[in-house]
């Protein structure tokens, strides 16, 4: 057999090395997580927030001047922004969110303050 000889058998076996190599680069991003990091389980986009499709462990920004697209699923996978707003809600609970979680608060939260944290 010559260096184009295919493996039958091998569909299965590198379809799991796939996704042990998915799953490594998750474990990865996670542990490389800012310490400042925005505490949403669930990514956004860091300009326009809550616009964000994914499909096939691959992410990408809707909106219509966004170019940004990711080759891991940041929807499914905690924010690793760092936090820049705190808001305060209408009852005087604060969170400390980053750029697109804030952005998505000032939209979502009725009687939201966001405030930049300098």
């Amino acid at each position: 057999m010559g260096p184009l000889h295919r493996c039958h058998g091998c569909g299965p076996l590198h379809s799991a090395a796939e996704e042990l190599l998915d799953t490594a680069d998750e474990l990865t991003r996670l542990a490389a997580r800012r310490t400042d990091a925005c505490p949403v389980p669930w990514g956004v986009c860091p300009e326009h927030g809550a616009t964000l499709r994914s499909t096939a462990g691959r992410c990408w920004c809707t909106a219509s001047d966004c170019l940004r697209r990711w080759f891991h699923d940041r929807l499914g996978e905690p924010c690793a922004e760092p936090v820049t707003h705190r808001v305060i809600d209408a009852d005087g609970d604060r969170i400390d969110f980053c750029d697109g979680h804030a952005t998505d608060a000032r939209a979502r939260i009725l009687g939201a303050t966001v405030i930049p944290l300098c």
